[in-house]
Order: structure tokens, then sequence, then C-alpha cells
């Protein structure tokens, strides 16, 4: 038995059940399952749950029957119904089986003659649409046989329209059969054959071109110069001439220019010239060929490359000068003149197809082609008189390119590459005879004229002062002597020659003035300079007095030359004239003038001390000699004939600064025996000894009229043998005493002098006296005063 609860919780349990039973089964409802039957078996009731479900599905049975037995006659009444329903339909469906049977016997029939019918119409269609795409192949690739004829006949442009006829209107006529994949694919051969047909005839019209390049460029050039002669005509006519105003006959003369450039221009159509015809169709056509391919882009690409190589071949073509003649030279300038007139024909000819900036671009390039070319080749050539000939053909040639619009500037360098070549070649030229007269033909002697038309050459090519022509009275006197040698005068007259030469050969380069001076200057200072100023130094490093001499004379008139070349130069300018052109080479040879005055100071210097070294000075002896030395007897003759025969051509100024020189180093040579470390002990005999050779050399130098003003150089040197002499040897640190006795006298001198005489005991110090010992001692003590005075470090 069980309670009263737990018989009402399992009632519920039931209820839950069931309910859980009649749901839709979800996650929710399906897990309340097996809750409801754990708690049974937790509650271990199963058998009371069992008898519990069991009523309730019991009772529920019993509601069904009920529920049943209430609806069961009108249950079957319908199912009768059901039932007549279902035989009458199954009569119904037999007849309609029947029918369909009869009607689809009937259809069948029908359906079979209207196939046929449809087919017979198909088939009929079929062949109308056949004849009809044949006759369009047939038509299309008759066009294609028609095409290729075209091409054969070397009618492309006829070709290609036949062949934008088939793309454009008869393709779609065929695109649908197999075939017009073949003509697809044929169509790109046949424009690539036609393209390929007008390039190769191109091709020859290139060769033609080139080969024709030389004689339209020589009429071109032949034209031009023809327009300069009638330019020049008109203008140089009588009445043009009689116009007052420059300006005024300039700008007609412009104008003039102008006009003539339009109708030379005219006269050059090289498609329409008498003398020579280029038939520029072959280039039309391929330009129209190539519009119609949509490829003109390229076909421009590749003619401004084609003409490239050929301007490149062209000016990279060799020229010789060695055989004397410029006729290659010649053919190869108008070889690219007339280069670049079929540029500028093709250019003014066709729109669109060689613009100006292309061309220019050509001209620029092969112009800075053309003149590292030309300068190379014209380095083979040492012939100056080959420029002429040279420099017109090129001034033709700046010319005829100015005339068809080519600017020129650029050909400047090339013409100064020209003057700098001839330049060179005169300035090597010039400086090898000069070479040659310095060292060959001058004879280094005053040069005389003997006659006037001598003098007159010489004054042609030097500025002579009147005193070296004309006596006291202002009258000729011949013969006439020039101080400076023959060598001097062959030597300008080469210059002269060079400047008119050069001058002559830049006629015409008006438009580079400022650098045809400047190179004439460049030319002259470098002739003055490396060639004669060098070649003089040289002949005085190496030559003798009397070369050195003549040849100081010769660089004194030279820097006075300069002057003459300079006013040469003023005259022949082309740019502004009347100003003055210095020129460096001036200081140059005054340079060279003090040169050659310190070799003859060198050269009488070095003999001087010859004849000082032969003279036997004995620095220990007790007693003087008689007299002077004998070899200065011999280095006074010297000094005579000197003046009387090498120094004769010297100004008296000048060879005073000789003789200056020369006792200047004499006096100085003879002061370093008695203090530099040469000689250890001197005696006062010895000094009286060189004291009677001073005396000498001063008597000697009253007798020289050009020396008596340098008499005095002997003084220092008198003054400190005077000195050694002396008793006092304490006055020389007395001012006054030394300003009055002894005014010329270093005082490094006194103490080399004193330090000599000191030591020097044998026979003078030796067994002296107390006196002679206090001399000593007074020795020793001005030098140790002179020693701080002149901050010499004690011995």
């Amino acid at each position: 038995t069980i309670g009263r609860e737990e018989q009402a919780h399992l009632q519920q349990l039931v209820r839950d059940l069931v309910q859980t039973d009649s749901k839709v089964i979800s996650d929710d409802t399906f897990d309340q399952t097996p809750y409801i039957i754990k708690q049974v078996f937790q509650s271990g009731r199963e058998e009371a749950f069992g008898e519990l479900l069991s009523g309730f599905a019991l009772r529920k049975e019993h509601e069904i029957e009920k529920v049943c037995a209430l609806h069961y006659q009108e249950f079957v009444q319908s199912i009768d119904q059901l039932l007549k329903v279902r035989a009458g339909t199954s009569s119904m469906r037999d007849k309609i089986l029947s029918m369909n049977h009869q009607i689809q016997e009937t259809g069948d029939k029908t359906v079979e003659k209207k196939k046929e019918l449809i087919e017979n119409k198909r088939k009929l269609v079929n062949i109308e649409l056949a004849l009809e795409s044949v006759q369009s192949c047939l038509f299309v690739l008759d066009i294609c046989n028609r095409i290729t004829t075209q091409i054969a006949s070397r009618k492309y442009f006829s070709a290609l329209r036949m062949v934008q006829e088939i793309q454009s209107t008869h393709f779609k006529l065929i695109q649908s059969y197999s075939f017009s994949k073949l003509i697809i694919d044929w169509i790109p051969q046949v424009q690539q054959r036609v393209r390929a047909s007008v390039l190769l005839e191109l091709k020859e019209w290139y060769s033609i071109i080139k080969e024709n390049a030389a004689r339209v460029g020589s009429l071109a050039m032949n034209l031009t110069l023809a327009r300069y002669e009638k330019i020049n005509k008109i203008i140089n006519s009588s009445s043009l001439s009689k116009l007052k105003s420059k300006s005024i006959a300039s700008n007609i003369g412009k104008s003039m220019e102008l006009a003539i450039n339009e109708e030379l221009a005219n006269q050059n159509d090289l498609s329409n010239g008498e003398d020579i015809q280029l038939d520029f169709t072959p280039l039309f056509q391929c330009i129209h060929i190539h519009d119609v391919l949509g490829k003109r882009t390229q076909l421009k690409i590749e003619f401004e490359e084609n003409r490239r190589l050929q301007a490149d071949q062209l000016i990279k073509s060799s020229f010789s000068l060695k055989s004397g003649s410029t006729t290659e030279f010649n053919k190869y300038m108008q070889q690219i003149a007339g280069f670049f007139v079929i540029e500028a024909t093709v250019m003014t000819s066709t729109q669109d197809f060689r613009s100006r900036s292309n061309v220019e671009a050509i001209w620029e390039l092969a112009t800075n082609k053309m003149g590292v070319h030309m300068i190379e080749s014209l380095s083979e050539c040492d012939m100056p008189e080959l420029f002429l000939e040279m420099k017109e053909s090129i001034t033709a040639f700046m010319q005829t390119m100015s005339v068809y619009g080519y600017a020129v500037s650029h050909l400047n360098d090339l013409m100064l590459s020209l003057l700098d070549r001839f330049g060179e070649l005169v300035k090597t030229s010039t400086g090898t005879k000069i070479f040659t007269i310095i060292n060959e033909e001058d004879d280094y002697l005053p040069m005389s004229c003997k006659n006037p038309m001598e003098l007159a050459k010489v004054q042609h090519a030097l500025s002579i002062p009147e005193e070296f022509v004309q006596d006291e009275d202002g009258n000729p006197m011949y013969p006439v002597g020039l101080p400076f040698s023959r060598g001097v005068f062959l030597c300008a007259v080469e210059i002269g020659h060079m400047i008119d030469r050069f001058y002559r050969f830049s006629a015409g380069f008006t438009q580079q003035s400022n650098e045809i001076d400047d190179l004439m200057k460049k030319v002259l200072e470098n002739v003055l300079f490396q060639y004669l100023n060098a070649t003089y130094r040289d002949r005085i490093v190496n030559g003798g007095l009397s070369v050195a001499i003549q040849l100081m004379i010769n660089s004194q008139w030279l820097a006075h030359a300069c002057a003459d070349f300079e006013q040469l130069l003023q005259e022949k300018r082309f740019s502004t004239k009347g100003i003055r052109v210095p020129l460096a080479s001036t200081s140059a040879f005054e340079e060279t003038y003090h040169m050659a005055e310190n070799r003859i100071f060198q050269v009488i210097n070095h003999k001087i001390d010859t004849f000082v070294e032969v003279v036997d000075y004995n620095w220990t002896s007790n007693q003087s000699r008689s007299s002077h030395s004998p070899s200065y007897n011999d280095l006074a003759e010297y000094l005579e004939a000197l003046n009387i025969s090498a120094l004769t051509a010297l100004p008296d100024s000048t060879k005073s600064k000789v003789f200056f020189e020369a006792f200047e180093h004499l006096s100085s040579s003879l002061k370093d025996l008695i203090t530099t470390s040469k000689v250890n002990f001197v005696t006062i005999p010895a000094l009286e000894s060189l004291e009677k050779d001073v005396i000498f050399l001063e008597s000697f130098l009253k007798r020289i009229p050009d020396a008596i003003s340098v008499s005095d150089c002997f003084v220092e040197l008198r003054q400190l043998i005077l000195y050694g002499k002396s008793a006092n040897y304490e006055e020389i640190l007395n001012l006054s005493i030394k300003s009055k006795k002894y005014s010329r006298v270093e005082m490094q001198d006194v103490v080399h002098l004193l330090e000599k005489l000191k030591n020097y005991d044998t026979g003078y110090f030796s067994k002296a006296s107390p006196a002679e010992k206090q001399l000593k001692k007074t020795m020793e003590d001005v030098m140790k005063a002179l020693r701080q005075y002149c901050e010499l470090p004690p011995k």
C-alpha cells in the first residue's frame, strides 16, 4: 500500500509522461521522460506506477471506443459513396483511353505528312543559302586574287584599299565559314608584303640619293656662290655705292640677300631641277602606304634611324690631303651638303613626317662629329697653302646650309679648329725658320746697312730711332751701324710675314673676329716664347761671352720690337680696331736681357776667379811683398781687352755695370780670403801684400773711363786691411771712430780677421813682449765684445 501523497505524486508523473508523449518531441521534452522514469525507479514504486499507467491507458481506450460508436453509420455511408465513385471513374477512364487511342492514330498520320513538308522546305532553304554563300565566297576570293595582281603590278594603295573593303564589308559574309580563318591570317601577310615592297623601293631610293648626294651638294654650293656674287655685285654697283649712309646700304644689302635666298631656294628644288632630277615618289608612296597601315610613326622612326646612319657614314668617310690636293676634301663637303639639302627638301615636301627638330638634331650631331673627324684628318696636313682652298669650301658649305635654314653657328668651332690648325702650322713653320736663323744664320755681330734699300727693309720690319740712322746734323749716314745682329731683323721679318699670312687666311671669318684676334695673339706669343725667347735662353746658357753680350742687346731690341708687333696686330685685327694688344713677351725678353746680363757677369767673374786662384798668397809670411802680384797684370790686360772688344757694343751705363759687378766680385773674393774658413792664419805682412794688390787694382780702375764710377768697390776691403794693420783694435768699438775710419767694415768680418791674426803665434806672439801680449789680450776683448754685438757664438 502507498500513501495518498505518494499516489498523488505517481499520478502526476503519469500525467507528465502522457503530456510529454502528446507533444512534439524537442530537446527539452525529450529530457523529461528519462527524468520521470528515474524518479519512479528511485522511489521503488515501479509496480504502482505501472498499474496507474495501465489504468490510464484503459480509460483512454474506453473513451476512443465511445467516440467511434457515436459516428460509425456515417463512416459506412461514406465508404459506399466512395466505392460508387470509384466504379464511375474506372468506366470513364476506359472511354478516355479509347478516344485517346483513336486520336493518336489520326495524329500520327498528320505528323508524318507535316514532317515531310517541313523537311522539304528546309532543304530548299539550305540550297538557296548554299548558293548565296558560294557566290559570296567566290566574290571574296576573286578580290583576294585581284589583290595579289595589284601587288605584283606595284599598285600597293589599290591593293590595300581592297583589303580594307574585305575587312569592312565582305568579311561578315564569310566569317561563319572555316576558310575565313585563312583569310584573317592572310590579310596581315598581304599588308606586310605591301609594306616590305614599298620599303624595298625606299631602300633603292636611299641608294640613289646617296649616289647623287655629292652632285646635289655641288649644285647647291655653286648656286650659293652665285648668289653671293650677285649680292656683292649689286651692293658694289654704282647706284648703291653712292649711298652715304652705310647702315642704309647694309639694310638694302640684307633685303636683297633675303630676296635672292628665296629665289635660290626655288632654284634648288630637287624634284624639278634641270641639272639633277631626283624622284621622291618612292618616299611619298611609302609614307602614304604606312598611313593606310597605321604605321606612320614606325616609318618615321626607321627613316630617321636610316638617315642618321647615312649621315654618320658620310661624316666618317675618309679623305686625304697627302697628295697636295683638296679634291677629296671638296667631295666630302659636297656629300654632306647634298645630304642635308635632300633632308630640307623632304621636310618641306611632306607633312608631319620629317620634323624640323629631328632634322636639326641630326644636323647638330653631324656638325659635332664632322668637326671632330675633320680635326683628326687635318692633323696629317702640313701644307698651309691647302688651307685656303679648304677654307673656301667650308665657307661655301656654311653659306649653303644657311640658305636651307640650318644653324651654322655650330660650325664656328670647326672654323676655329681650322684656324687653330693653320695657326699651328704657321707657328711651327715660323718657329722652325726662327730656330734656323738663331742657330745657323745669325753671326752675332752688330748689323750694318750699306745703302738706303737695306735700311728701308730693316725699318719696315723694326722701328729704328733716328739717332741710329742720322748724324748730328740730321743727315743719313752710311753704312748705318745697328746694335742688334742680323738675326733680329730676319726674325722680325718672319714674324711680320706670319701675321700677314694668318690674317689673309682669316678673311671671311668675320663672325669669329674676337676668336681670330685672340688666336693670332696666342700664336704670336707662342712663337716669341717657345721659339725665339727659348732659343735665345738656350744660346745664352751654352754660348760664350761675346754671344751673351750680343744676345743681351738683341733681347733689349726684341722687347722694343714687341711694340711693333702690337701695332701690327692692332692694325690687322678684325674686332675693335685701335685698341692696344699687349704682349706678355715684352717682359719675357726683358727677363732674357737680365739673364744674358747675369751670364756676362758669370763668365767675367769666373775668369776673375781663375786669375785670383793663381795668385800665391803666403798668409803666414813674416815679410810682405815688394810689389803687387804679377797675376793681376794679366787680369788688367784681360779687362782692358774686354773693354775695347767685346764690351764695345754695350752702352756706357751697361759697361759701367759690368765693371762694377766684376770688381765688386773681385773685392768680395779677396775679402773672403781673409775672412772665411779657407784660411786659418793671417799675418800682418800678408795683409800688407794684399794691400799692395788692392792699390794696383784701384790704380787700374782709374785708367778705364767706364770703370771710374765703380772705383770705390775696394773701400770696404781697404778699411778692413787698414784695421788689421792697426795697433788699436779697440777703436772699432768707438762709434765715432768707426764711422770715420771703418764705416764700410762689417763687424763679423772684423771678428773673423782678428781670430786669424790671434791664431798665428809663431814668430809674432810666441816670444812676444808684454806689450805684444797686451795687444793679444786686447784682440780677445774686442772679439768678445763684437761677438756679443753681432750675437755670434764664442769660440
